[in-house]
Parts: structure tokens; C-alpha cells; sequence
């Protein structure tokens, strides 16, 4: 319960994280465009009310520059621009610089290259400055420069060119952001707020309903567990004990006054039935090993091992000696080193094998890990787990456990069937 509040909170401060920087960018972005927008529209009004009526023609050196003076040095001074340019058009892609509050620019003459198509066009276009390389900056960092071509009243083209700082673009930016983020952020606290509880009752049933289905998980193996225990049972008192006594009651009847085919015939009877018992001790066996208990599990591993032994799989197996098991943990403990084995058998190759089982007590549930690894070919990948396998995964996963078969580790190929339970299941 308490660790999906804290994943719904921390999901929450994610999302808000998220939604912040998104917010910043965009509002950065808008804020750049909208001042940006402005500078063209303050460069065109300065264009308009200055540089148009007077005429380009009449900026020349013994021209009216005292009113462009008057319009634009102020400005400069007070940091509102940093630089303004009146280029005349004198074709071919060259212009001549007719007005600057620069003198030193005055009559210069310039291949202009792209902008010189704003002369006839009208437009605006505004970027920033980027500094130079090397040397000194023509410059402060952060100018953009605004280009807009114009016509006076004679309709003669020019081009007015203005540089303008950034503060006020930033300004424009904290605005946004004071604005409208706060509006943005406090919705989705209010909201993250305004869902909790809804998330939190939605959490205890989902726990519940976890809960629930473990435990008619762990209820169905104790049933299924204790079906099994009859089943052993049934088998060893009823069938078994009588083909046994039908066994030995052949095995007394007096061959001499039969012939040799009716002895032969008593003979292989005998031996049927006493194959049958075999067999049937050992699906008893497989259903619930004697063997099997919270004490004597090792003694069911180490025979599980000298089975293997006997097809050519050498077995090493370490089981702690106090793993604290329930009787159907131990029980789920051998099925997992049973299949383990049996597939490393069928499916391996493999020369040797190991079987751990070691108690676990780093976590909020004492379990225990068992591992069946072996030094065969590993996993293919167009082999499918088999029926076995996919049984115990569904016992192991019913029970709360966890089920991992991969490649071994160390880089010597073969495979490694993992396998946690809890040390008891409860009742």
C-alpha cells in the first residue's frame, strides 16, 4: 500500500518535472518569436515616422541627419538600441550605407547577399548576432539585428537596419512564465491532489485483489498438494500392497508338477506383476516422495542427483542445511530440481550439473533460491519450454515465487534455472 503512494508520487513529481522544462522551453520559444515580432514592427514604425518622409535621397553628407540624430541617438544611449543602419540601394546586390548613428559607416559600400532582395520585397527579418571567432566583437553578445525594406515617399527602396538587445526579449519571457506557469503548475498539483485518494483506493483494491488471488492460489497447492499426498497413498495401501501379495503368492505356487510352458507362463506373470509394483512405487514416488519433508529434503535431492548419475550426468548438490521450509515449500523445492534435471537430461547435452538451494533473508519475505545449472549447448532459440516447465512456472508464480530460466553465467554456455519461494506458505 504504502509503496504505490510513493510511486504515485513520484510519478506525479515526474510529470510535473516534465511539464515545467516543456513549459519553460515553449514559453521561451513563444516569448523569442513575440519579441522578435515586436522588434520588426518597432523597426518598421521608426522606418515609418523617420526615415520615409525625410527621403533617402536627402541623406547624403550635407543632408537632414539632424532629425535622424534626434530619433535614434537617444535611443542608443538609453540601451534601447545599440546600432542603427540606412542603406540605399545602388543595385546589382550592393547597397551604400546613407544613415548610421555610427559615423564610421557612413558612405560605405556593401555586397549585401540576401538581404539586398528586401529592398523590393518589403519584409522583415530578424536574427541574432552571433559572435566572431576570433578578435574583437563588433558587437555585445546578445544582439539580434532587425532588416526591413522600405519605400519612402518618392517610392525610392530602402533598407533600414536596426541592432537591439536582448534584456527586453527575456523580460518578454519572464512574463510568460509568471503568467500562465503557475496556472499550468498549480492545475496538476490540484489535480495530483484531487486524485489521490482516488489512487490510493485504488491501490488497496488492486492489493486486495492481489492478496486474494494469492491466496486461492496457495489454498489450490495446499489442495492440489494434499490430493497428491492421498493419491501416494491409495496407491501404496491398495494396488501396490495387493499386486505385491498376488506376486508373492505366484512366487510360492510349486512349479514341479507343471510343465515347462505353464512354469514359464507362471514365471513371466510374476514378473509383470512385480514390474507393475516397480512401476507404481514409482508414480507414487513422483506424486509425493516419502523422502520429501522439511528434514529430509537434501536426502530427496541427493537421490535426485545419484538418479541423474546413473545417464551420465555428474551431479553436485549443495542444500544448505537449515532452510527453515514448510513441508510444501520442500515439496515445490524437489519438483523445481526434478524438472531442472529432467531437462537437462532430455535437452542439455551436457557433462555435469549443479543443484543450489540457500536460504534468503535479504528481503521482506524469508524464501528460498534454488538454482539448477548446468554446462551443456544453452538455450535455443526456437526451443519452447515444455509442458513441465510451464506446469511448475504456474505452481511457482501461484504461490508468489519467481521463475527464471537463462544462459549461465561465466561465458561456458549451458543454462541456469532460478527459481525463489517463500519459505512457508501460510494457511
Amino acid at each position: 500500500m504504502r509503496g504505490a503512494v510513493v510511486r504515485y508520487v513520484v510519478g506525479a513529481s515526474i510529470v510535473l518535472v516534465l511539464v515545467v522544462t516543456v513549459a519553460v522551453v515553449v514559453a521561451g520559444r513563444i516569448a523569442t518569436r513575440e519579441a522578435l515580432d515586436h522588434a520588426e514592427l518597432d523597426a518598421r514604425t521608426l522606418a515609418e515616422q523617420y526615415v520615409a518622409p525625410l527621403g533617402v535621397d536627402a541623406l547624403d553628407p550635407v543632408g537632414e541627419r539632424g532629425r535622424l540624430d534626434d530619433a535614434f541617438l537617444g535611443r542608443v544611449d538609453q540601451g534601447a538600441l545599440r546600432q542603427v543602419k540606412i542603406w540605399a540601394d545602388l543595385g546589382e546586390g550592393r547597397g551604400r550605407i546613407v544613415y548610421s548613428d555610427n559615423r564610421l559607416y557612413q558612405g560605405a559600400e556593401v555586397e549585401l547577399g540576401e538581404e539586398y532582395a528586401l529592398f523590393a520585397s518589403g519584409r522583415a527579418v530578424a536574427r541574432r548576432v552571433e559572435p566572431a571567432a576570433d578578435g574583437p566583437q563588433p558587437y555585445p553578445e546578445g544582439t539580434y539585428e532587425v532588416s526591413v525594406g522600405f519605400r519612402d515617399g518618392r517610392g525610392t527602396p530602402f533598407l533600414f537596419e536596426a541592432y537591439l538587445p536582448t534584456p527586453a526579449m527575456a523580460l518578454s519571457r519572464s512574463e510568460l512564465l509568471r503568467q500562465w506557469l503557475p496556472v499550468v503548475v498549480g492545475s496538476l498539483l490540484l489535480f495530483a491532489v484531487a486524485t489521490l485518494p482516488l489512487a490510493v483506493g485504488l491501490a488497496r483494491r488492486a492489493g486486495a485483489a492481489e492478496s486474494d488471488r494469492r491466496r486461492l492460489a496457495q489454498r489450490g497447492l495446499r489442495d492440489a498438494l494434499s490430493d497428491r499426498r492421498r493419491m501416494a497413498q491409495r496407491l501404496h495401501d491398495g494396488p501396490v500392497q495387493e499386486l505385491s501379495g498376488a506376486a508373492l503368492v505366484l512366487d510360492s505356487v510349486d512349479r514341479g508338477g507343471l510343465s515347462a510352458s505353464d512354469a514359464a507362463a507362471l514365471d513371466r506373470a510374476t514378473r509383470v506383476l512385480r514390474d507393475g509394483v516397480g512401476e507404481l512405487r514409482s508414480v507414487g514416488d513422483d506424486l509425493f516422495p516419502d523422502a520429501v519433508s522439511a528434514e529430509g529434503l537434501r536426502a530427496a535431492v541427493d537421490e535426485l542427483g545419484r538418479g541423474s548419475g546413473e545417464v551420465g550426468l555428474e551431479v553436485a548438490v549443495q542444500v544448505d542445511t537449515d532452510l527453515g521450509l514448510d513441508a510444501d515449500t520442500s515439496f515445490l523445492v524437489y519438483r523445481v530440481v526434478r524438472e531442472g534435471l529432467r531437462n537437462v537430461v532430455r535437452h542439455a547435452e551436457a557433462r555435469s550439473a549443479s543443484v543450489e538451494a540457500t536460504q534468503v533473508l535479504d528481503s521482506s519475505v524469508p524464501g528460498v533460491r534454488v538454482t539448477v545449472t548446468d554446462d551443456g549447448v544453452g538455450l535455443r532459440g526456437d526451443v519452447r519450454h515444455g509442458l513441465g516447465l510451464r506446469l511448475l512456472a504456474h505452481e511457482v508464480h501461484g504461490v508468489g515465487g519467481t521463475l527464471r530460466l537463462a544462459p549461465a553465467g561465466g561465458g561456458t554456455g549451458g543454462a541456469s534455472l532460478e527459481v525463489w519461494l517463500p519459505a512457508n506458505l501460510p494457511d
